[in-house]
Order: C-alpha cells, then sequence, then structure tokens
C-alpha cells in the first residue's frame, strides 16, 4: 500500500489526538502513515506525499486554527497535482451551531481550486447544526468529528472513512 502524510494544527490537543485515530485506522488498513504537527514541518514536507489528510480546529466563524493561519500564503502556492488530498475537521455543533466546522471550510477553500483530487467527503447526517461553511452540495468537504458533544461516533466515523478512503489512497 501506498504512503500518507497527515498534517494537523491543533490549539487544545483535540485535533492531534483524533489525526493520532486516524492514523491507527490507515496503519491497520496496511497504510504507511506519517504524522506531522503543520507548525513543525516544511511545505516541502507536505508535498513529498502523494496521499495527503489535512486536519484543523475550528475557532470562530471562517477562523482557522492558528498554526495553519501562519502558512495560509505558502499552502495557496503549492502545487497539488496529481495528489489525492482528504480534509477532517473538528468543532461543536452543540455550542457553536452557526460556525460547525468552518475551519474545514476555510482549508477546502484554499485548496479546491488548485490541480488536487479531492477525496473523502462526508455526510453531514447525524449532526445537528443550522450552518457551517464546510458544507457544499449537502455533504461536508471531510471527515467531521464533534469530540465534545459526539465522542462516541469518532471511532465507527474514523474506520468507515478511512474504508473510503482507501478506494482513493491506492
Amino acid at each position: 500500500m501506498s504512503s500518507v502524510g497527515i498534517f494537523y494544527g491543533s490549539n487544545g490537543g483535540a485535533t492531534e489526538s483524533l489525526a493520532y485515530d486516524i492514523s491507527e485506522e490507515l496503519i491497520r488498513s496496511g497504510f504507511k502513515v506519517e504524522i506531522m504537527d503543520i507548525a513543525e514541518v516544511s511545505l516541502k514536507e507536505v508535498e513529498a506525499f502523494d496521499n495527503i489528510i489535512i486536519g484543523t480546529s475550528t475557532m470562530g466563524m471562517r477562523v482557522l486554527q492558528d498554526d495553519w493561519e501562519d502558512v495560509l500564503d505558502r499552502i495557496s502556492n503549492m502545487s497539488f497535482e496529481g495528489k489525492n488530498v482528504a480534509l477532517f475537521g473538528t468543532g461543536n455543533q452543540e455550542i457553536y451551531p452557526d460556525t460547525f466546522a468552518d475551519g474545514l471550510g476555510v482549508l477546502f477553500d484554499l485548496i479546491r481550486n488548485s490541480d488536487a483530487n479531492l477525496v473523502g467527503q462526508w455526510s453531514t447526517d447525524g449532526y445537528k447544526f443550522r450552518e457551517s461553511n464546510a458544507v457544499v452540495d449537502k455533504k461536508f468537504v471531510g471527515l467531521v468529528l464533534d469530540d465534545e458533544t459526539q465522542h462516541n461516533h469518532n471511532k465507527a466515523r474514523i474506520k468507515d472513512w478511512v474504508k473510503q478512503l482507501t478506494v482513493s489512497f491506492n
């Protein structure tokens, strides 16, 4: 199987922890995985992978996690040609139902006009929120995990999402 690079930005640790959960599921599926904090890597390291997973938390309406904010300009100039890119994000749908997982939508907006093959869209079924910039054509642009109010769904959602990704990542 091929290799996957997981790059995340995390303030409180939830997104980091979930990135490791995704990594473990990918490894169980036979992938070689490298996981890195975006604050500690060069974008050349991101470009080295053909299969890329990018994760972020949401810090407010259309606001990314701090470390992603610091690399926005460089990411917008990256070439994703020939690369499979999947996104995941975290949010709290009960406290922030009007901006649920908006950070994921910001990353999507950066990458959608690149040459990337965006994969891993995710159903909004089972979530209760009013608005999210991470929804396009009635689906999330990537996996959304609410570690605060739906922690009990994370394992199954990650497993199903990784199963979906294995088709694109091979």
